[in-house]
């Protein structure tokens, strides 16, 4: 059942009792629960995604790891220690997007040269290597000499964005 189902059945509630109170009695107080139900109705028909947890990835090949990971609510962890193939990565672009929660991906050390881009469209913190910040950051890895170059997407509403090597601990 679509989540808009909830607040539109509490909205279609208040309708009917209106009506009955406006026959047999007051019903005034209903107004006010109606127009929240007409708001959490409204709200909840644009949101997409009400996705809620974790999404963990460790991938050991180029191949296992997806263009992109979209979630609603929670943590995204991306562990590209594990990747044997990082040359696979070369010239390749990683979308994380998350309207509340923390982006965290952990990169390797050697082998592979990082860009990041942290977008926090509302409030959080954005720890990007040796850069941190309140709010939206860029920042680099690099990798080494003739290392393939991976390129990180992070979008967030509210939250913390954490992208680092494997030498630093979380």
């Amino acid at each position: 059942m679509p989540i808009a189902a909830y607040p539109a059945t509490v909205l279609a509630t208040c309708g009917v009792m209106l009506l009955v109170g406006a026959v047999y009695g007051r019903a005034g107080g209903l107004i006010f629960v109606g127009l929240l139900a007409a708001v959490a109705t409204a709200a909840a028909t644009t949101v997409d995604d009400v996705s809620a947890g974790k999404v963990g990835v460790e991938p050991t090949s180029a191949v296992q790891l997806d263009s992109g990971y979209d979630h609603g609510f929670g943590e995204i962890e991306v562990d590209l220690t594990g990747i044997t193939d990082l040359d696979a990565l070369d010239g390749r672009t990683l979308d994380l997007d998350l309207r509340f929660g923390r982006i965290h991906v952990i990169v390797p050390e050697e082998g592979l040269d990082v860009v990041v881009d942290a977008d926090i469209e509302g409030a959080g913190e954005a720890r990007v290597f040796d850069a941190r910040t309140d709010g939206s950051t860029e920042g680099a890895h690099d990798g080494g000499p003739d290392a393939p170059e991976l390129t990180i997407n992070a979008d967030l509403l509210f939250g913390e964005i954490y992208v680092h090597t494997e030498e630093v601990a979380a």
